[in-house]
């Protein structure tokens, strides 16, 4: 609609009397393009980064305004869903939720495909749950080694030996 409109200024405003018609449909074009433009930087460049340890979100408000935010997998408590209307079920586009421990909720908004999303952060969640077992698994065997070996050193054996180190 923004475009027709200087179009329909060109071809028929000669005929109503304009003379400078052709001035205000280039303004009118040159905004309505800048308009879009705008629209389509600040769609382009939003962006949900799924890592190994956190979810970052970077949506820009305009060209200069920028918001950020980090999500931990530790601090996800659940990830919820919704596709609202008929467009969005159609192109398959959603919204995607994350409640975290804090009792904040953080929203992901035109989201292509939400339900592969969804399932790809709950992977990603597991996997850092695996490791983060694995991790303090080995790090418990690491301080109770050490303890053990203090007390060896400290107290001695059953039978008097020390080992060797």
């Amino acid at each position: 609609m923004g475009i027709t409109i200087p179009i329909w200024i060109l071809l028929y405003a000669h005929d109503l009397g304009y003379n400078y018609s052709w001035w205000w449909a280039i303004a009118w074009i040159t905004l309505s393009l800048s308009w879009i433009l705008y629209h389509f930087i600040d769609w382009y460049f939003d962006v949900m980064l799924i890592t190994n340890y956190s979810i970052l979100h970077v949506q820009w408000h305009g060209i200069f305004d920028k918001e950020s935010s980090r999500i931990e997998y530790e601090d996800m408590k659940e990830v919820n869903i919704s596709t609202e209307g008929v467009m969005q079920t159609i192109f398959d586009y959603g919204q995607i939720e994350i409640a975290t421990m804090s009792g904040g909720k953080t929203t992901f908004q035109n989201i292509p495909n939400p339900q592969e999303a969804e399932q790809t952060l709950r992977r990603y969640k597991m996997n850092f749950a695996k490791f983060q077992r694995l991790t303090d698994g080995n790090e418990m065997e690491q301080i109770l080694s050490e303890m053990v070996n203090q007390h060896v050193w400290k107290y001695g054996t059953e039978n008097g030996f020390l080992p060797r180190r």
